[in-house]
């Protein structure tokens, strides 16, 4: 009889705790989040131009180097062989050089780039955190690809007012935003 009894307040209880710990979903596509903000949009353009201000040096040097080269093979066996030698060396200290400054380049894009999406993630998790609070969310998903959102109602998609939170917040006055909500002001007084 004991067990029985046991058995069914355990029941119980297994029943009630469920019934008031409910959770509230909700998630948030992080990779539109980030593009779709302000600093994001604004960020991404400031890489793609450092970017091709670095590939137009790159691309130079290797145009000047492919000249050199063709140069040199022109005069063929008109040139002394220790000129030839001596511009051959030269030659190839110049491509190790453009190389290295490739790969020096492409050091510094890649931790301009993750200074960059640091810097945005920090913000956007601070401003997820904030809705979710005030939400009363339990958990936020990240649902970009990738991410670990398989399905998702609609309703629970928060990336929307994320960015809107997002732009309100860490938007400077006289961008973009600044503008529409001073001549919204305006319009209202």
């Amino acid at each position: 009889m004991r067990f029985g009894w046991a058995l069914c307040s355990v029941l119980v209880l297994a029943i009630a705790v469920p019934a008031q710990a409910t959770s509230k979903i909700a998630y948030v596509d992080m990779m539109r989040a980030f593009t779709e903000v302000e600093d994001g949009r604004k960020g991404l353009k400031e890489l793609e131009r450092f970017k091709l201000n670095k590939q137009k040096v790159l691309d130079e040097k290797q145009e000047a180097l492919k000249v050199a080269k063709e140069e040199l093979d022109r005069q063929g066996m008109l040139v002394k062989p220790e000129v030839r030698q001596a511009k051959m060396e030269e030659l190839q200290r110049q491509m190790l050089e453009t190389q290295q400054l490739f790969f020096n380049l492409q050091k510094e894009l890649s931790q301009r780039e993750l200074e960059f999406k640091m810097s945005i993630s920090r913000k956007l998790q601070a401003v997820i955190q904030e809705i979710a609070e005030r939400e009363g969310y339990t958990l936020v998903l990240d649902s970009s690809p990738g991410g670990t959102v398989v399905y998702g109602r609609a309703a629970d998609d928060i990336t929307s007012e994320v960015i809107r939170a997002y732009n309100g917040r860490f938007l400077k006055p006289g961008g973009k935003k600044g503008k529409a909500k001073a001549k919204a002001e305006k319009g209202t007084k």
